[in-house]
């Protein structure tokens, strides 16, 4: 493959995972505030537990465990491929600075709790993922 054909691929992969990453961001932004009455009904006290913009960063756990998942698949892959998904489409798709910053808003506003859930789902998870990738890579 020509060094101009990589960089094309290497581009459209990027701009598929900031595609992919901004679509998954719209999960994060259900917040207490946006519950249904049935949502109430069904659990009335959940409102206390995530106050305003506070609801389940979601958008961001599914985006981070899915490349963790898919960066130890491609493993197995030539340089370039590898080069493409890895470092293009998954590096756009995940995003750790957001992570940081939902896991830092809820230690600030004293949802310690829910701040050390998302950072043990994200860092075990994706540990995890990444290794079952590795186990499904091909050889």
């Amino acid at each position: 493959m020509s060094a101009a054909a990589a960089s094309l691929l290497f581009v459209l992969a990027a701009a598929t995972g900031a595609v992919l990453r901004a679509q998954l961001g719209s999960l994060n932004d259900r917040t207490a505030d946006d519950r249904t009455a049935d949502d109430r009904a069904a659990d009335p006290t959940a409102d206390d537990r995530l106050p305003g913009r506070l609801a389940f960063p979601l958008g961001t756990l599914i985006a981070n465990l899915a490349a963790s998942f898919a960066l130890g698949a491609a493993q197995g892959l030539d340089g370039t491929a590898q080069a493409v998904i890895g470092a293009a489409l998954l590096g756009a798709l995940s995003t750790w600075s957001t992570l940081a910053n939902e896991i830092h808003q809820r230690w600030r506003n004293d949802a310690r709790r829910h701040a050390w859930a998302v950072l043990a789902i994200s860092l075990v998870g994706g540990i995890s993922l990444a290794w079952i990738g590795l186990r499904v890579a091909p050889q």
